[in-house]
């Protein structure tokens, strides 16, 4: 019996990706294939793999507040 994409897992693909997870550990989480992951993604509008790298960087390298008067 073959599995469905569910609405849910459209969320927790869509709450993995604003999290900055790669397409690949978001398959491996989800229990999916990366290319099932990226065609769902994709139907999503979501941005790509490597938008993705970039705000994981970006959150793992935050920035230093700016020091007040």
């Amino acid at each position: 019996m073959s599995r469905t994409f569910s609405a849910q897992d459209e969320e927790q693909l869509r709450q993995l990706h604003s999290d900055g997870v790669s397409r690949n550990e978001i398959a491996r989480q989800m229990g999916w294939s990366v290319g099932i992951v990226t065609n769902h993604a994709q139907h999503l509008r979501l941005s790509s793999v490597i938008v993705n790298r970039e705000v994981a960087w970006r959150h793992s390298h935050p920035q230093p507040r700016p020091q007040l008067p």
